[in-house]
């Protein structure tokens, strides 16, 4: 059996289907310790793993809440910047913290988000096997992938690919600090140093939490990555109350902007306007970005909750309004409900477009988010079929790719007589 040290973001949309995949390794007999902030051990353990606590320094208690708050009032480039700052001292606690306590914990294997970049100098300094999760939109490129960041479309031409160079180079600049963070601790160590962004995702395994389909055509398939479909199952997560009581007999709308870009209050009004004349009955979930009562009045008067049980609401849901954020719209792919995006930052505008690409949604960027524009989406996609009949073709897809079992089945298959030092190319 595995010793899995886990290092993973505690945003639900990282969180939710990691620990899906990890109750799915423990229950096989493995073993894991969570390595993360103070603010969130007591969810981890809640989760049923042990939890060491790292970043007390820079990440007092208070902190986790604070940055939510701070990044949910932004958009844009000013999100992304501040989340990568956030990454950076992440990084930075990682690179300083983790290689002692994971050594002393006894882990013969690192299990970590893509987007946690400090987990292959610290495999590689202690010597252990180590495997990519991408939680979100794969970051790892590819010439004719254009950076998740950006909601480009694809294509292969020449000025396509030009185009997607200079934008994972702007990415680069962007991450530089990381960079720099990273390049000193393994000149430090005496390991040598690769490309960020070309060099960050396990070439043991990495395992994407979409289908093939669902993704852009890859030019460099290879053979340590793997798409596995949605990562998630209802009975991992903590349960949520809910007033089903209220629910009636009309299609149901659920709207969710996530957990981190949730306190941009004014698009609760514009997705609460769009629906008010459509027949069909709109939830809202804020995130935990903040009470019903903060929204005041909405058009149509929704139901309007601090948290939902999503899982459960997407199942029932005939269309689901969201950030583009990959988990939910993983979840809405795999139960085969159409989306309007609207994406906000990060990786959602990649998200967004592949929405739009494979068939089964609509995308209105933020900026041009009226009530208007995202009412016409909602109709278009309630009254066309193709949606719903793409929506379900992406679902199939998605139960093909093996999910969890499969993502548990790869990890285990190439941990077996693995040599470390074979572990990353």
């Amino acid at each position: 059996m595995t010793h899995f040290a886990i290092a993973c973001p505690e945003s639900p949309g990282h969180m939710n289907p990691m620990t899906t995949l990890l109750k799915e390794l423990q229950q096989r007999g493995h073993e894991i310790t969570w390595f993360g902030l103070a603010d969130r051990a007591q969810l981890v353990r809640e989760r049923g793993f042990r939890s060491v606590v790292i970043g007390e320094d820079e990440f007092p208690p208070g902190s986790y809440d604070s940055i939510l708050r701070e990044l949910g009032e932004k958009s844009g480039l000013d999100a992304l910047r501040y989340t990568i700052e956030s990454f950076r001292r992440g990084v930075q606690v990682g690179l300083d913290e983790c290689p002692k306590l994971i050594r002393e914990c006894g882990a013969t294997a690192l299990l970590a988000d893509e987007t946690v970049l400090s987990a292959r100098s610290v495999a590689e300094q202690l010597q252990l096997p180590w495997i990519s999760v991408c939680n979100a939109l794969p970051m790892h490129p590819d010439p004719d992938l254009p950076p998740g960041g950006f909601g480009w479309t694809y294509g292969t031409t020449h000025y396509h690919r030009l185009r997607n160079r200079f934008g994972y180079f702007f990415c680069r600049k962007l991450m530089s600090k990381i960079d720099k963070a990273i390049r000193n601790f393994r000149t430090l160590h005496a390991l040598p140093h690769y490309h960020l962004l070309r060099g960050n995702a396990s070439r043991l395994a990495t395992i994407a939490q979409i289908s093939r389909q669902f993704d852009y055509p890859r030019q460099e398939q290879s053979d340590w990555f793997h798409y596995v479909g949605a990562l998630h199952d209802a009975s991992s997560r903590a349960k949520v109350e809910f007033p089903y009581e209220r629910l009636n007999d009309q299609p149901l709308i659920y709207a969710s902007m996530g957990t981190a870009q949730n306190r941009l209050y004014s698009i609760f009004h514009v997705i609460a306007e769009a629906c008010r004349d459509v027949p069909a009955q709109l939830v809202i979930s804020m995130g935990g970005g903040g009470r019903p009562g903060d929204l005041g009045p909405l058009a149509g008067n929704p139901i309007v909750v601090e948290f939902a049980p999503q899982l459960e609401l997407i199942q029932r849901a005939s269309l689901v309004i969201t950030h583009a954020g990959m988990n939910t719209a993983a979840e809405s792919i795999a139960h085969g409900v159409p989306m309007v995006a609207i994406p906000v930052t990060n990786d959602q505008p990649g998200v967004a477009a592949r929405i739009v690409r494979a068939g089964c949604g609509l995308s209105v960027p933020l900026s041009k988010a009226t009530a208007s524009r995202v009412g016409r989406n909602v109709k278009q996609l309630l009254a066309n079929e193709r949606f719903a009949v793409r929506a379900k073709e992406m679902a199939a897809a998605n139960r093909q790719a093996g999910g969890v079992k499969r993502a548990a089945d790869l990890i285990e298959h190439v941990l077996e007589d693995v040599d470390p030092r074979q572990a990353f190319y």
